[in-house]
């Protein structure tokens, strides 16, 4: 008898023993494992829910909105998601991302946006680690009043997957599947992003905002096509949203961006965003693979207005009677802080 016989063997004379409870969680985390590992070509770019907080990662030529309506030059966030709460093995993401503007100068019609960004997931077994650089260049006369951005990003991507330490109770289920293994992906991207700024007059002088763009995050990759698990799949990128200003720095937004795949899968995702007075904003939505998306978040200055802080939460409920129904709620929770110099006298 082998080695391996003897392992599944004594497999099979624990798993009579187990509880249906406790047979239910080794499952649940098989399922975690496997089903990563089967779509991990469709993962290589975070969605996250607090999406226009993460423009950047889905686009590289993406111009925040504290750059072109509050006048801050930098902007430093980290945002954490765990989703499928409650289950062994479930996702966590961690991500660190700062975006950095250099406007125009001296008459001139270029302004730079330059930032990088750090991310790590993982799920039971897998792990993802990345680390981008992203440039955009902005063509604009003044970038308070609208613009073009054209962006690139280049990233290298390591993904893991480990079978170390595998349990009696599940060898034999993992060991059908799964190696030990490592691939290091380098990939680029690129993208482009237009926004206008509609200023009111009058009574009424708010001001409204348009912004789109269009992103291949990962255009070009120099994976090895020949590994079972980590093979890069292009995603491409639609976003679109309106934001109408109201009295009092209180404004409305409509928002949406679908992905679409090679393979032909898409996923769309459409929310609503109040913001009251600029301080406190609210948000619902709903995205494709029925999922309830909300959240809420405040803002605040700094004393001076030297700096302005977000502090933002958010959430995805599985609705229907689809795959996700039954692994919980996802939450996220973000915090950005934008700064520097607030004056348009470079204009």
């Amino acid at each position: 008898m082998t080695i391996l016989q003897s392992k599944i063997n004594i497999k099979f004379e624990l798993s009579m023993k187990y509880s249906y409870k406790k047979m239910l969680k080794i499952n649940s985390l098989l399922f975690v494992v496997i089903f990563c590992c089967k779509s991990i070509s469709a993962q290589q770019t975070q969605n996250f829910n607090l999406l226009r907080s993460n423009l950047s990662l889905l686009n590289p030529a993406n111009v925040d909105m504290d750059f072109y309506r509050y006048n801050y030059w930098n902007k430093v966030s980290a945002n954490y998601k765990s989703a499928w709460a409650g289950f062994e093995g479930a996702p966590k993401t961690i991500q660190l991302n700062g975006e950095f503007l250099f406007p125009p100068t001296n008459n001139r019609k270029l302004g730079y946006v330059v930032g990088g960004n750090l991310l790590s997931d993982k799920a039971g077994r897998l792990s993802h680690t990345s680390a981008t650089f992203r440039y955009s260049t902005i063509i604009t006369s003044d970038i308070e009043e609208g613009g073009l951005s054209i962006g690139t990003n280049v990233s290298v991507s390591q993904y893991s997957l480990s079978t170390k330490d595998i349990t009696a109770d599940n060898y034999s289920k993992l060991a059908n599947y799964l190696d030990d293994f490592k691939s290091i992906i380098p990939n680029l991207g690129i993208g482009l992003f237009y926004y206008k700024i509609f200023k009111g007059s009058g009574y009424n002088s708010s001001e409204n905002i348009l912004y789109g763009g269009i992103s291949v995050p990962n255009l070009f990759s120099l994976g090895n096509a020949d590994e079972q698990f980590f093979t890069p799949v292009q995603h491409n990128y639609v976003n679109i949203g309106f934001i109408n200003g109201l009295r009092d720095e209180s404004f409305i937004e409509l928002s949406s961006w679908t992905k679409l795949q090679e393979s032909g899968v898409w996923i769309s995702d459409l929310r609503i965003t109040y913001s009251h007075r600029s301080k406190v904003n609210m948000v619902i939505g709903y995205n494709s693979e029925n999922f309830v998306t909300f959240g809420f978040g405040v803002r605040t200055f700094t004393v001076g207005e030297a700096s302005r802080i977000h502090i933002n939460y958010g959430g995805q409920l599985p609705i229907g009677t689809g795959l996700f129904r039954n692994y919980g709620v996802s939450h996220e929770i973000g915090f950005a802080i934008s700064f520097g110099d607030t004056s348009s006298s470079y204009y």
